[in-house]
């Protein structure tokens, strides 16, 4: 899984070259990343990135330090097989209030992708020597783009990444996992403050990214 970040007119994207270990915190896994990291991380673009996991995986909630625009911000989910036996993979796309979802199934597994906020769109993308379990294979990822340099738009992407060894539907609290999430500012762009998500199994998870530079360590 990697984020990918491309300046309009520049000749190629850039990938992060650092990530920075910042702790748990009431089970919450934080890091941060940084795509241009050469002396010191003043004014450079980075990423908070928080997770935690889910009966079939995980949850990211991830939020953009990116200063300068324009530019397209992707991030993509494992690689999977695009052929299992000559069967080419299923592609199964679902939606629940919403959030979006993109399914790869072949017998025997599965691999999820789930859109919630920030991302604009999930697709797919085929590639061909990349994998090293087949030489063709699938990658689903999440994609958005920015603009305007003094926007207030949503600053945190919040994803899950699910898997699964069986042949059976996704019941819907399975695959959409979280139930409501809630934003400190009244825009409801996460710009400031914590992330509070209401999970469908019971859980409440707050996810705060105050003091993560003061914790960073390699």
């Amino acid at each position: 899984m990697q984020y990918s970040l491309s300046y309009d007119g520049a000749k190629e994207a850039l990938v992060p070259n650092i990530i920075m270990y910042g702790g748990v915190n009431d089970g919450v896994l934080y890091r941060k990343q940084y795509f241009d990291f050469y002396h010191n991380f003043q004014g450079g673009a980075s990423i908070d990135l928080a997770d935690f996991p889910v009966e079939y995986g995980h949850i990211r909630v991830d939020k953009m330090r990116i200063p300068n625009k324009p530019f397209t911000l992707t991030m993509g989910a494992y690689g999977f097989p695009e052929y299992q036996d000559g069967e080419k993979t299923q592609v199964i796309r679902r939606s629940c209030d919403g959030a979006e979802a993109v399914i790869l199934k072949q017998d025997g597994r599965q691999l999820a992708l789930v859109a919630y906020t920030a991302w604009e769109s999930v697709e797919i993308k085929e590639r061909r020597g990349v994998n090293p379990a087949a030489e063709n294979s699938m990658l689903a990822y999440g994609k958005l783009r920015r603009e305007k340099m003094y926007g207030y738009e949503p600053y945190v992407m919040i994803s899950a990444v699910l898997s699964r060894t069986d042949d059976r539907e996704w019941a819907e609290d399975e695959l959409f996992p979280i139930r409501t999430i809630t934003f400190t500012d009244e825009e409801q762009c996460g710009g400031y403050g914590p992330v509070t998500l209401l999970m469908k199994d019971g859980r409440t998870v707050a996810v705060d990214y105050e003091g993560l530079e003061g914790h960073l360590m390699i």
